[in-house]
C-alpha cells in the first residue's frame, strides 16, 4: 500500500476511544484553565497585583491566550473530531466586568455533531465498560447537553419573537435538526447505559460512607478526597441525567407540536414536582419571588387560550396548582408561624387565578408586582 493510499485510509479509520479520550481529556484541559473559574482566579489574582504596582499583564491577556490555546487545541484534535463526526466549536464562557471593563474568561469548546453517521459509527466501536473512562463519558454527556442548548437557543420563545420570518425558518430547521440527531443516537446510548434510565441507576448507586456524608449535609471541604471524587462522579452522572430527561421531554414537546411553549415551561419550573424544587413555584412565597407568579399567570391564560396547547395548559395548570397547595399547606401546618405566613391570603388569590375562579385582580397586581421592586 502506497504512503498515500495508507493516510487516506487511516484518516477513513474511526479512531480508538484511547485517542478521542486523550483528546478530549485536551479540551477539558483547555476549558478549565481558560474559561470559568480557572481564568477567573487568575484574572483576580492579575488584577490585585496589578492594584499594588506589580507589573503583570491583566485579564484581556489571559482572553488572547485563551483563544490562542483554542485554536491550537483545533489544529492538534481537529482530525480526530471529524472522523467520529464532531465539532469542536468556540462560545464565550463566564465575564466578569472590571472597572476597566475587561473580562477575566475566554472561550470554552464545546463537541457539536457534525456529521451523524460517523459519530454513530464510533459509538458502535465503544463498550458498556468504556464510559467508565472520564473524558468518554464526559464527551457523550457533554454531546447531549449541547444538543439541548442548540434547541434551546433556537426555539425558545425570546429566540423566536426576536427574530424575522425568514429566519425562524433557519432557526426552526436547526432546532429540528438537533431533536433529529439526539433520536438518533438514543439506541446507542441506551446499549452503553448513558441514557435516561442508565443514568438515573448510576445516580442512585453511590457508597454508604457518601450517603452517611450526604445524611449529616456535610460540606465538600468536609470530605476525604475519596469521598470528594465520588461526590463529583455523582454529581456529573446527576447532570447528565438532568440534560438527557430534557432532551427527552422536548422530543415529546416536538411531537405534540408545542416545542416552544414546553421549553419556556421547563425553564419557569412550571411543571417540577414541589419536592424536587430548587427555588420553584412552591417557594415563590418567599424572599420576594411571588412576582414570578403574574408571568406564570400570563403564560398559562395564553396557551389555555390557543387551540393546540389546550391539553398542555390543562398539565401546566395542575403543576401550578400543586405548587400553590403545597406553599399554601406549609404555611398552615407550621408550628411556628414562619415569615412568609403573611401571604397565605395572597397566594389563595392566585391559586383562584391560576384555576380559572373569580379573584381580586389588584390584590393580585399588588402582590405580583409590589412597588419600589426592582424587576
Amino acid at each position: 500500500m502506497s504512503e498515500h493510499v495508507s493516510h487516506e485510509y487511516e484518516k477513513n479509520v474511526t479512531p480508538s476511544k484511547e485517542i478521542v479520550a486523550e483528546a478530549y481529556g485536551d479540551i477539558l484541559k483547555h476549558n478549565e484553565e481558560h474559561t470559568g473559574f480557572g481564568a477567573l482566579f487568575g484574572g483576580l489574582v492579575r488584577t490585585a497585583l496589578k492594584e499594588e504596582g506589580v507589573d503583570v499583564q491583566v485579564s484581556d491577556d489571559i482572553v488572547a491566550e485563551g483563544d490562542m490555546n483554542a485554536a491550537l487545541q483545533d489544529i492538534f484534535h481537529s482530525e480526530t473530531f471529524t472522523r467520529i463526526g464532531v465539532r469542536m466549536a468556540s462560545q464565550f464562557g463566564s465575564f466578569l466586568a472590571y472597572s476597566e471593563g475587561t473580562a477575566a474568561t475566554s472561550k470554552a469548546m464545546v463537541p457539536i455533531v457534525q456529521n451523524q453517521s460517523l459519530y454513530t459509527e464510533f459509538l458502535e466501536t465503544l463498550e458498556p465498560s468504556d464510559v467508565d473512562d472520564t473524558h468518554i463519558n464526559k464527551l457523550l454527556g457533554d454531546v447531549v447537553t449541547n444538543l439541548g442548548r442548540i434547541i434551546n437557543l433556537t426555539c425558545s420563545e425570546e429566540s423566536i419573537n426576536s427574530a424575522s420570518p425568514a429566519e425562524r425558518v433557519i432557526l426552526a430547521e436547526a432546532g429540528e435538526d438537533a431533536l433529529r440527531r439526539f433520536i438518533a443516537l438514543d439506541d446507542e446510548y441506551s446499549r452503553l447505559g448513558v441514557d435516561n434510565a442508565g443514568l438515573t441507576e448510576r445516580s442512585e448507586v453511590f457508597s454508604d460512607e457518601l450517603e452517611a456524608a450526604l445524611d449529616q449535609e456535610l460540606g465538600c471541604n468536609d470530605l476525604s478526597l475519596e469521598l470528594r471524587q465520588e461526590y463529583d462522579d455523582l454529581r456529573e452522572v446527576k447532570k447528565q441525567a438532568g440534560a438527557y430527561a430534557s432532551l427527552s421531554r422536548k422530543v415529546n414537546y416536538w411531537g405534540r407540536n408545542i416545542l416552544t411553549e414546553g421549553i419556556t415551561a421547563d425553564a419557569k419550573g412550571y411543571l417540577i414536582a414541589p419536592a424536587k424544587q430548587g427555588f420553584g413555584p412552591a417557594h415563590w412565597h418567599k424572599d420576594g419571588g411571588q412576582r414570578h407568579w403574574a408571568a406564570a399567570y400570563g403564560f398559562l391564560t395564553q396557551i389555555q387560550e390557543a387551540e393546540h396547547t389546550q391539553e398542555f395548559g390543562a398539565e401546566v395548570k395542575s403543576s401550578l396548582l400543586k405548587s400553590l397547595d403545597t406553599a399554601i399547606a406549609e404555611i398552615e401546618t407550621a408550628e411556628e408561624a414562619p415569615y412568609y405566613s403573611s401571604n397565605k391570603a395572597d397566594l389563595e388569590n392566585v391559586r383562584a387565578a391560576i384555576n380559572g375562579d373569580d379573584f381580586d385582580a389588584q390584590k393580585f397586581m399588588a402582590y405580583t408586582q409590589p412597588s419600589g421592586y426592582s424587576q
